[in-house]
């Protein structure tokens, strides 16, 4: 006769939530849940002015894309590093200076 395994295992229910899971029963965890919702709302992503290092990039990124070849080379050639650069930020600097100057009202939308 084959060997069976008996596998006894005991059923119980889920835990029933507790008065203190109950953010009515309890003020602190709700207060710590609005303290969180307000930290999130105070946390925010700020993209303009951009950093340094973020214009930079963008220097670093153009000086690239001047330099090697890609279908825009095969057309129009590739620069030197040294031309690349100095155009790749002038191309950046006057673009930042429009977007600063666009329409006079800060808030750069150019309208």
């Amino acid at each position: 006769m084959a060997e069976t395994e008996t596998i006894r295992f005991n059923a119980t229910s889920p835990p029933q939530p507790s008065e203190s899971d109950n953010p009515d029963a309890n003020p602190m965890k709700e207060t710590r849940k609005e303290s969180e919702v307000e930290k999130k709302k105070k946390k925010s992503l700020r993209i303009w002015p951009p950093s340094q290092n973020s214009r930079d990039a963008v220097v670093n990124r153009l000086v690239e894309t001047l330099t090697t070849v890609s279908i825009f080379s095969k057309r129009y050639g590739t620069l030197g590093s040294e031309e690349a650069l100095i155009v790749a930020k002038n191309i950046e600097e006057e673009a930042y200076g429009v977007v600063l100057g666009g329409d006079g009202d800060g808030d750069g939308d150019g309208c």
